[in-house]
């Protein structure tokens, strides 16, 4: 008998399973997808999307025509299609309430977590020093800079996980068909799961079972454990949120020329400019972040890089949860996700505030007529975490609530999730989670 299974092999799952081998504990890891083959990894990841396309960043056509799955199922999960953008989640992000809604948490509390995160991908996630002018003309307008890490080469978690098969007290099953759960008196007794094209069937049994797979498929792994699994149909989860992004105009410098070119010259970050975080929370606008794209030529004078050139100015936005975005758990799930004019007028009252003032900072701006949005694959939402769990709510350390002995980690678990990747929350909140196993 194993002392944890876990459900996933993204981020969340590997930080559960390496800080468990590391307190000396027996893991065994689920991983409904293959070792090394893409292109069943993106059959197994589909999901229909009738209202607006659920997308990801994979190419067009790369795992069969027409493909654009949001996730990838296989032995690392979607980190094998990631881009790789590491940035926390803003103190107003934790400080939203909406009814019920709202972190049971606060960012302080996450903060030695998101420093242990950074600490076992070897990430360097705090302010450059040398971003310091930058910053302070930023401020002076009424801007906040806002710094995510871009760590090279991308993380791959495929080859971290082969390093860590090595240790004795890891069990790892890919290309798992199918599985059932056996519960009883409150608690997850254990998990069956038929393995390849044979059908083999593999007993996990387990003290704890932790899931970790993505915003999507997290909840219905929830539904499968949860007393409802037998309704027809299948139940509706709500509050499915996305980062909408597009190109929201273009910029002219035409002042602090060199130092909006070293903001942008570097391969190991990108910074983004939002709103200051009390003028959000008395607002109640959005937490959107403005991204200025730009060239760079090597061996070249700074100025001449970017002078005269227009810059491309997008927008990755913070969408709150709505009652009728959400998920069917069907099989594979159907995604009922639209940016609803009630986005889009938050949106626009952003940039009646934020384009005036990155314009006074750097130059003239030339504002979209139309903010042509697309969704970035970040899912989020469906489950989220409680002080007060009900129906699909997990608990504030992201346990069930109605098992014992059965945890989620995932985007899924996110009140609010403001516009920053969710990649380095959901391995904050695994550090947290597997911090509660530590004797003592």
């Amino acid at each position: 008998m194993a002392d944890v299974a876990i459900y996933g092999s993204g981020f969340a799952g590997y930080t559960l399973a390496a800080t468990a081998l590391e307190q000396g504990q027996r893991v065994m890891v689920v991983e409904r997808g293959p070792r090394a083959d893409r292109r069943r990894s993106a059959e197994l990841a589909r999901v229909h999307s009738p209202w607006e396309l659920v997308q990801s960043g994979v190419g067009r056509g790369e795992n069969g025509p027409g493909d654009r799955t949001p996730r990838l199922f296989g032995l690392g999960g979607t980190s094998l299609l990631w881009a790789g953008k590491w940035r926390r989640l803003d103190t107003v992000d934790f400080s939203r309430r909406q009814a019920a809604r709202g972190w049971p948490i606060t960012a302080a509390d996450l903060e030695p977590f998101y420093r242990a995160a950074a600490d076992r991908f070897r990430l360097d996630i705090g302010d450059r020093a040398g971003m310091a002018p930058v910053r302070s003309l930023a401020e002076a307008e009424g801007l906040r800079l806002v710094r995510i890490a871009l760590p090279q080469p991308v993380l791959r978690l495929d080859q971290a996980w082969t390093r860590l098969e090595t240790h004795p007290n890891l069990q790892i099953f890919t290309d798992v068909e199918r599985l059932d759960f056996e519960l009883s008196q409150g608690e997850v007794k254990r998990a069956l799961a038929r393995v390849g094209d044979d059908g083999e069937c593999i007993e996990v049994s387990a003290s704890r079972h932790v899931i970790t797979a993505g915003g999507i498929a997290s909840p219905y792994l929830i539904h499968r454990l949860s007393k409802r699994k037998a309704e027809t149909p299948k139940p509706f989860l709500s509050g499915y949120m996305d980062h909408p992004k597009g190109p929201i105009g273009r910029l002219m410098p035409t002042r602090h020329v060199d130092n909006l070119d070293y903001m942008l010259e570097s391969s190991d970050d990108i910074h983004v400019f939002a709103l200051p975080e009390a003028e959000l929370l008395e607002s109640g606008i959005g937490n959107h972040s403005v991204f200025v794209w730009g060239e760079t030529r090597r061996n070249q004078s700074l100025r001449s890089r970017i002078c005269g050139r227009w810059l491309q100015l997008n927008i990755n936005c913070e969408q709150f949860p709505e009652s009728a975005n959400g998920i069917s758990l069907d099989d594979p799930p159907e995604v009922r996700w639209r940016i609803s004019s009630a986005t889009r007028r938050d949106i626009d009252a952003f940039l009646d505030r934020i384009l005036p003032r990155i314009s006074a900072l750097f130059g003239p701006v030339k504002r979209a007529d139309w903010v042509a949005m697309t969704g970035a694959s970040h899912p989020a939402g469906c489950t989220p975490l409680s002080a007060s769990p009900l129906g699909a709510e997990l608990h504030a350390d992201g346990r069930l609530p109605t098992l014992t002995n059965a945890f989620c980690v995932s985007s899924s678990g996110f009140p609010f999730a403001g516009s920053a990747n969710p990649t380095l929350t959901v391995v904050a909140l695994a550090e947290r989670l597997a911090q509660t196993w530590c004797a003592g």
